[in-house]
């Protein structure tokens, strides 16, 4: 009941101060009264507007006790204010422009104060609504884009694609993933997987946009100046990521990535190919890629077991190195 009645004084007290300095200045503008000549009583409705301020944040203080600091703050400005205008009155000071503007400010955000707490509560279910709306384009367990995000920002695409002299799309999958699941335990495959996001990202999150479209599917969206250039630079790099993970001893797993990589290009005579064939095309090229992991390691596989007997080993390019 105080927090409404004190609100409620403050709005009167709002109000009735910006009536009275418009009519003022109306009445200026047209000659009908000048400021000099009822300058007294514009003074004493600033005392008074004074006092309805006072009256409202004491009251609010005393009722919001979270507040109370708060507007003991704004209460001491008012209070000098009030001082600096009984000052005026006092020295026949004619700054009432200042002074009313002044005036007009304080009281304007006064009242906004009064009502921080609902303006706070409002951006507070704002940044709510904005994280739920950024979760529901995330992928919860690895951070970057997730099916939704990646299928709406490729149909955004395909309507603007002529603006663009070119567009890569790459399309990656993680091998192994359903191995390390029954050997190791799903926790170690969420790890392969956030492991395999982050050398993405490190690679070709670098020139665009990476998305999980599915277990251990992901997808890069390359709107780049240059992209052809720049995805080659990034495969060079993504392969080199690879190869140091992959050659430390310490490491629980075996990183295994399949990729493809296709272009829409303005120029080119398949310029009329939506954004989702150039995907396919992409994930063609994936899964060769991906045959070639699998059948190069079969062949590594059968020549360690041959070579077992004999106290050799084979390298990851294959080469026959003896053991002594």
């Amino acid at each position: 009941v105080f927090n409404t009645f004190s609100r409620i004084l403050m709005r009167i007290a709002t109000g009735v101060y910006l009536a009275g300095f418009l009519l003022v200045c109306v009445l200026n503008f047209t000659q009908t009264v000048y400021f000099y000549e009822i300058v007294d009583y514009i003074n004493i409705g600033k005392i008074a507007a004074y006092g309805f301020v006072v009256l409202a944040v004491g009251i609010n203080s005393a009722k919001e006790e979270k507040n109370a600091k708060k507007n003991r703050i704004f209460l001491l400005g008012i209070l000098l204010l009030g001082s600096l205008r009984l000052a005026d009155i006092l020295l026949r000071v004619s700054w009432i422009d200042l002074f009313t503007s002044l005036g007009v400010l304080f009281l304007t955000v006064v009242a906004m104060m009064l009502n921080m707490s609902e303006i706070t509560e409002m951006l507070g279910v704002a940044m709510k609504a904005k994280l739920i709306g950024k979760l529901a384009y995330t992928d919860g367990l690895t951070g970057v884009g997730n099916t939704t995000a990646f299928r709406e920002k490729l149909d955004s695409l395909e309507l603007v694609k002529v603006n663009y002299d070119s567009i890569g799309i790459v399309q990656l999958d993680i091998n192994n993933l359903k191995v390390v699941n029954d050997t190791l335990g799903h926790s170690i495959g969420d790890d392969l997987i956030r492991v395999g996001a982050r050398v993405i990202k490190e690679s070709f999150g670098t020139i665009g946009e990476v998305y999980r479209i599915g277990g251990d599917e992901f997808a890069v969206i390359v709107t780049c100046d240059h992209a052809p250039k720049r995805c080659d630079e990034a495969a060079a790099k993504f392969e080199a990521i690879l190869e140091e993970y992959n050659s430390n001893p310490k490491a629980r797993f075996k990183l295994q990535i399949a990729y493809g990589i296709a272009f829409y290009k303005h120029d080119y005579s398949g310029s009329d190919l939506f954004l989702r064939e150039i995907q396919k095309q992409a994930d063609v090229l994936m899964y060769n890629n991906k045959r070639e992991i699998k059948l190069r390691e079969k062949r590594k596989n059968d020549l360690e077991e041959e070579l077992a007997k004999t106290g050799k080993k084979v390298d990851d390019d294959h080469e026959v190195i003896v053991m002594d």
